[in-house]
Parts: C-alpha cells; structure tokens; sequence
C-alpha cells in the first residue's frame, strides 16, 4: 500500500498491487475492491490492448462484473499509448475516487506505469486552472533560446569534456521540464554506453 504522493493533495490511501503475470494479483484487487466497495484501475501496459485476453491474464467479463475496472480493451493492437497518456487520464480517475473517499485500487506489471502516479520525477505539476500539464507541454515553456543553447553544446561537445557540460548544463530543474525520450537523445551525446543501457521511458535512471 502506497501512502500519501506527492502529486495528489489528498491523504486518503492508494492501494498498489505489483507483480509478475499470473501470480493472483486480479484475485486480490477483487477481493480489496469488493470489501471497500471501490474500484480497480490497471496498471499493465498490454492489458490497455483488445484481443490480448489471454497472454496477459486479463479479469475475465465475470471478473469485471465484481467491481468497475479501468484501462481495460481500450485500444486496439496498432494504436500507440504513452505512459504520460496513462498518467493524465489515471491520475484523473484516483482524483474522482479520493473525491468519494474511495480508495483507489491500481493493480499491474508495468512499473512505468505505476512509478508515473507515484512519484514527481515522472509526473507533470499541476497547473493554475488544476489540469495537467503534460511533459510535453512543460518543454515548450522553456525559452526557444535556451533549448537552442542546450543543444548546440551537446552537439558540439566532445567526449572530454562531455560530462563537465552535463553538470554545468542540465540541471536538474531543467531536466524535468524536458521529456524522457529528449533527455535520452542527450544521453546518447555524454554517455552513449549508459544510454544503450537505459530504456527511453526511464526518465529517472536517465536523469541520474
């Protein structure tokens, strides 16, 4: 169970439950679902995917009939959905919940997913009017001028000097306004051995 985070105002306790596929976890979401008449939302990046029923070990129609479910079949197989996609419309639905006092119940494999809602360094701030703010969204507040900057150092740093110019250049409030597939091209500049090694959507590991 994950306390208080630091992207929701509220108090009110989030149930994550983590783990491999197969190992009960629908079970267990149905039975905390039922006991505190809430509702579940899925965390599991493939189960987002109509036709993917049984690879995935998706609730079953009579599971889902037990307690409302989100971000189950929503997609169709082709179609492309980005954890900040995840992230905005999920943190949306625990809002409605917590507004309930219903403890919000997120259950999955897709730690990019779960870590989205859990922690800042992959979530957006909340802007005045109270929406979210995608990534995105925030990159483009940054002045063309110093983006422009930014990049013309990374281009034309040399592997001497390529970690001093990370330091002096990227701090970290930079790097949170900047998503984590732009940080990762920067990567591949300063340090293309640890780039190779670290996924695209890790933004923490990246920003490390």
């Amino acid at each position: 169970m994950a306390a208080a985070r630091c992207c929701l105002p509220s108090r009110v306790p989030l149930v994550i439950i983590l783990g491999s596929t197969g190992t009960g976890k629908t079970k267990l979401s149905l039975q905390l679902a039922t006991k505190y008449q809430t509702e579940i939302l899925s965390a599991d990046s493939m189960q987002i995917y109509k036709g993917l029923d049984i690879i995935t070990a998706k609730a079953t129609a009579k599971e889902r009939s037990i307690a409302p479910h989100h971000f189950l079949d929503i997609l169709l197989p082709h179609q492309s959905y980005t954890v900040v996609d995840y992230r905005n419309k999920a943190i949306k639905i625990i809002d409605d919940l917590l507004s309930k006092n219903k403890i919000p119940i997120v259950v999955g494999g897709t730690n990019y997913y779960i870590e989205s809602i859990l922690w800042k360094v992959l979530i957006a701030d909340i802007d005045h009017s109270d929406k979210l703010v995608t990534e995105r969204d925030e990159y483009e507040v940054v002045s063309k001028k110093q983006k422009l900057d930014i990049d013309s150092k990374c281009n034309t740093t040399s592997e001497n000097d390529a970690e001093a110019t990370s330091s002096n250049e990227f701090t970290n409030a930079i790097m949170e306004t900047m998503t984590s597939e732009d940080l990762h091209e920067k990567l591949k500049v300063v340090d293309p051995v640890t780039a190779d090694k670290t996924h695209p959507k890790n933004k923490r590991k990246i920003m490390r």
